[in-house]
Formats: structure tokens, C-alpha cells, sequence
């Protein structure tokens, strides 16, 4: 599915992937943010059904509001509320500025957290 504006004759078509990697971007520039993944059950789905999404984003367009729910693995020591309520700020403001769509609700699934020995292999 692909999004579509009118700007004078010209028709501007702002694909799904194109969304996805927006919203992907914008959540692993938040501090606090490990990944942006889908659980084991999501990626097993994914490859049955062979689909290549952007993991972990998943967006819902209804006329010109965007929906978004992004499921995050975040470190230990961080509030996950404020790395929560940061990520959705961070999402809205990126999608609203690169799509001139409004993005009303961002959903955030915290699927994990990870202390950063783990990440770092220490």
C-alpha cells in the first residue's frame, strides 16, 4: 500500500517500506533504544509467508493519519516509560516533517530488555 498526495497535478506516492524505515530510523536515535526487532513468533510469520518488511514497524493508514506501533528491545538502567513516551515524540515528529501525514498514534511493544555487557559481547 502506498501513500498518495495531490500537490497542483502531480500525484507524490510515498510507499510502506518508505514509512517503516522512517519510523525505524527515528526509534534507534532515542537513548535507551537496543533494537528495533518482532518477537520470535513475528519473524517466524514473516518467513513463512516470505514477507521482507522493515522488523519491528508496523503501520496502519487510514486517509491521511498514519498509525504505528514499533516493538523495541530497551537497556536495563533506562525508564522504559521515558524511552517509551521519547520514541513515540521522536516517531511522530519524523513522520508528520518527511510525509506531511499525520501520525495520531504511536504504539510502542517493549519485547525485551538488555543490559549493555550483552550487547557489547563484554
Amino acid at each position: 500500500m502506498n501513500n498518495e498526495q495531490n500537490t497542483n497535478s502531480a500525484d507524490i506516492v510515498i510507499s510502506d517500506d518508505v514509512i517503516e524505515k522512517i519510523a525505524k530510523t527515528a526509534t534507534l536515535e532515542v537513548d535507551g533504544v537496543v533494537a528495533v526487532t518482532t518477537s520470535l513468533k513475528t519473524d517466524l510469520i514473516d518467513k513463512i509467508s516470505k514477507k521482507n518488511h522493515n522488523r519491528g514497524v508496523n503501520i496502519v493508514k487510514d486517509d491521511n493519519d498514519i498509525s504505528i506501533t514499533v516493538s523495541v528491545v530497551i537497556y536495563y538502567d533506562y525508564n522504559i516509560n521515558e524511552v517509551a513516551s521519547k520514541i513515540q515524540d521522536k516517531v511522530t515528529d519524523a513522520i508528520e516533517a518527511m510525509t506531511g501525514h499525520n501520525c495520531p498514534i504511536v504504539n510502542i511493544n517493549v519485547i525485551g530488555i538488555e543490559t549493555k555487557e550483552s550487547t557489547t559481547g563484554e
